[in-house]
């Protein structure tokens, strides 16, 4: 079993959806986009994790902010790891930081290029 997790995007006038990101395994971001954006999601036992929303502009400005902000000391804090007890071997240890970096890669290129007007930005997690 493992973790998916997806920004892809659909045309306002259909329903067309190419993945823009695709990671495994990073909690993180399901925990913030569960605390952050109106989601469809459920939990249909304690190891399973569904996530489906449209994400904004504002949202990914947000969580630009929120990943410029994260460090050491606030991590736990502001991007904690969720579902740790099911997963206990993801800590915050060097594949976080990691995760970490190519999420504030994929937000920069997103908020510079991505066609909010036309698009919605799409975020999906599934296990």
């Amino acid at each position: 079993m493992g973790l998916d997790i997806y920004f892809s995007y659909s045309n306002k006038e259909d329903d067309k959806v190419p993945v823009l990101y695709h990671t495994k395994r990073f909690f993180a971001i399901c925990s913030w986009i569960s605390k952050h954006v109106d989601t469809d999601s459920q939990d249909e036992d304690d190891e399973s994790i569904f996530i489906s929303c449209k994400v904004t502009k504002n949202q990914l400005e947000q969580l630009a902010s929120t990943l410029e902000q994260l460090d050491f000391h606030n991590c736990e804090t502001i991007f904690p790891i969720c579902n740790k007890e099911c997963y206990p071997i993801e800590c915050y240890d060097q594949q976080y930081w990691m995760a970490v970096h190519d999420l504030e890669i994929i937000v920069r290129v997103l908020l510079e290029l991505f066609d909010f007007e036309n698009k919605d930005l799409l975020f999906s997690a599934n296990s």
